[in-house]
């Protein structure tokens, strides 16, 4: 197994940076969407300090530009879904099928691989440069935050995970994507942090597993917070997730279609 990461590893890192007119357009575009967030919240912060309650503007800066950049390692829009239902369309998903290792941790393998490059050569770089930039303190918890975004990025794959099940019945995941796209920037707390949020969409958000995939590992990032309940809830979730995708796949192994090839 370690062979077969260190080989999508490297192909990973050859495939971002083949193009270094690409490879450069990528971390530009990260740096802008950094400064027009950070840009806004300073702007709001001046404006009305109380909406943003005991988080000060440098916690603010700091969730902000994480939050973009971390973006940027989990690429939620652009997960194993996405190449389940490519390999579909164009009938390669068999030449994966045949292979002597599963489907899942091949496209988990495939998924680390990704995010461990994408942390190296844009996360951790855009996310140190803009803290030089604006000047803030890094007085965060380093510790709780790599614990939960570790838990964070399992419980991603867990969900693209479904949808590239969800792939083989359908063939194609555009409405879905649209939806699942929507409530991981609506409910994550990726864009906005969920402590704007009126209390009757909290309740809500509450129940559902999409806020433990960025706002509680960013808000244990910036401060202190309570590391063993979203870590225990972390988990619950990966586990109601990880068996929903062990029965959605025993359902469509059993009758494959497969288009193009």
């Amino acid at each position: 197994m370690y062979r077969v990461l260190w080989a999508y590893l490297k192909q990973q890192y050859s495939s971002l940076t083949a193009y270094k007119s690409a490879f450069c357009m990528t971390l530009v575009n990260v740096f802008i969407r950094i400064y027009a967030y950070a840009m806004l919240w300073m702007t709001l912060y001046k404006q009305n300090a109380s909406l943003f309650g005991n988080i000060d503007l440098n916690q603010m800066l700091l969730y902000s530009i994480f939050s973009i950049s971390l973006s940027q390692a989990f690429t939620w829009w652009d997960g194993p879904h996405i190449y389940v239902e490519e390999n579909i369309k164009n009938g390669r998903i068999i030449c994966d099928l045949l292979k002597p290792m599963e489907l899942q941790t091949q496209l988990f393998l495939r998924t680390l691989s990704s995010t461990v490059v994408n942390l190296c050569i844009f996360t951790i770089p855009s996310f140190l440069i803009s803290t030089w930039f604006f000047k803030l303190e890094l007085n965060v918890n380093i510790i709780g935050a790599i614990i939960t975004f570790v838990l964070g990025f399992l419980l991603l794959f867990s969900m693209n995970y479904i949808l590239s099940l969800i792939c083989f019945l359908s063939l194609d995941l555009e409405g879905y994507l649209y939806i699942f796209h929507a409530l991981i920037a609506f409910c994550s707390g990726q864009v906005v942090p969920l402590w704007f949020y009126p209390d009757f969409l909290l309740r809500i958000i509450n129940w559902l597993p999409f806020k433990y995939v960025f706002y509680e590992p960013l808000l244990l990032f910036i401060r202190n917070g309570n590391l063993f309940q979203t870590v225990c809830f972390q988990v619950i979730w990966i586990f109601i997730l990880s068996l929903i995708g062990r029965f959605m796949w025993k359902c469509v192994s059993k009758k494959i279609i497969v288009q193009g090839g």
